[in-house]
Order: C-alpha cells, then structure tokens, then sequence
C-alpha cells in the first residue's frame, strides 16, 4: 500500500515470506523502516487491512486489530497507491475515505 506517494512517500510492507508489517518512508530512493510488527498470516488468505494517515501519525489495522502506530510528518501530501513487488497479491473491495 502506497500512503502520500509523489516521487518518494510512505509505504507499508506486508511480507508474507518474512511475516512482518513494515511501514517505511521513501526520500530519493532510500527506504527507512519506521516500525515492524509480526504478520499473522499465511500466503494465500485474506485478511481485511485498513490504514488510517492524520497529519503525521499512520496507523495499519490487521483482521481488526491495530499492528502499527507510528508518527513520522517527512511527507504530508500525496496519492494512495497499490503495489506488489517480487510477488502475487489480489485487492479487493478498496476505498479511500477521507478523514
């Protein structure tokens, strides 16, 4: 998922291969991990995600439940994006909302 994207931004990372939630901020191609959390699930099941950007502070639910909860203000503005890198993945019932 693609948060405030431009040229750099924010993204989260859900790795199934290394079961971890990261979200980390792009600046000039670099990548910097903001917080990491354990991904309860398996390649091949759904698991509804929600993620929730005010001002600085993002937010990423799991299933329900909240995995991170970190504060990081480098970008403020950008589009919403999806993204698969270096594998498979189905999106399905996608809103924006704005808050």
């Amino acid at each position: 998922m693609l948060l405030r994207a431009t040229p750099d931004g924010y993204a989260l990372d859900l790795d199934s291969n290394l079961r971890t939630v990261r979200p980390f901020r792009k600046d000039g191609g670099r990548a910097t991990v903001l917080a990491e959390a354990p991904l309860p699930v398996r390649a091949g099941v759904s698991l509804p995600l929600r993620i929730r950007a005010r001002g600085g502070r993002i937010e990423a639910f799991l299933g329900g439940r909240q995995v991170i909860d970190v504060t990081d203000t480098h970008h403020t503005r950008g589009r919403i994006g999806l993204n698969v890198f270096g594998g498979r993945a189905a999106y399905q019932d996608t809103f924006v909302t704005a808050l």
